[in-house]
């Protein structure tokens, strides 16, 4: 797995963030243990002015419960050889000339990050699947009430599809492209789940989430919940 030192400090979370910028998990394409292990090393969620690329990740990654963490698949064993080792000089000293070509080669690149770093919008293309309460809902007018969500930074995607899942109940599955330094995923989901429902509705919903592990919490009768039972995103990419 690629190392990045202490990420309780912001030269970790430097190197977590210029690794995730053309990345969307720590290896391969979807999460794995690998990124519930940095996930774990770290204190908070990042600075998402500073560092957009490890703040996208972190907020992505933390959306998913224990649970369903522990879920995700073994990642890349292994680690990356330390960078000074890399560097060994094998051909003797660095003369004053290779220096200054170095340094001018660095100031060179940083400068041309810089300029593409002002440029570049960082966007992500996200699958999110929307399960029901009951198979009565309408997965049509459903679709129609999440697309009504308008956040800046947020497009959704025309397509929509219905996905069987088990006892004759399909779940909706919508896609979207957000700006990763706009939209917030975990936001996103909950205004989903809010979907349909009145003020009421949603404090009630949220006083059951607060109450559902206390000894001899009552059910609430479905039609006081809302039309959506749960919100997963099933895909995070970036584009």
């Amino acid at each position: 797995m690629v190392e990045f030192g202490n990420l309780k400090t912001d030269a970790g979370i430097a190197k977590l963030n210029t690794h995730l910028e053309k990345c969307s998990y720590i290896t391969g394409f979807i999460p794995t243990q690998n990124d519930v292990t940095c996930l774990g090393k770290m204190l908070a969620c990042p600075d998402g002015k500073k560092y957009p690329h490890a703040a996208r990740w972190y907020r992505h990654i933390a959306h998913y419960t224990p649970v369903r963490r522990k879920m995700f698949p073994k990642g890349e064993m292994g680690s990356k050889k330390p960078d000074d080792e890399d560097d060994i000089d094998l051909f003797g000293e660095e003369t004053e000339a290779d220096k200054e070509a170095a340094k001018k080669l660095a100031e060179s690149k940083k400068a041309e990050a810089e300029k593409s770093k002002k440029k570049k919008v960082e966007k992500s293309l996200l699958l999110i699947d929307c399960k029901p309460f009951s198979s009565d809902t309408n997965l049509d007018k459903l679709a129609e009430l999440v697309k009504q969500i308008k956040m800046e930074g947020l497009e959704w995607k025309e397509q929509t599809k219905k996905i069987p899942m088990a006892f004759g109940l399909n779940k909706l599955q919508v896609g979207c492209v957000i700006q990763d330094d706009l939209v917030s995923t975990d936001l996103l989901c909950e205004l989903i789940e809010n979907v349909g429902m009145t003020e009421e509705q949603i404090k009630k919903r949220k006083e059951l989430e607060e109450a559902e592990h206390e000894e001899g919490a009552e059910d609430e009768d479905e039609e006081d919940l809302g039309l959506v039972q749960s919100v997963e995103i099933a895909a995070f990419n970036k584009l």
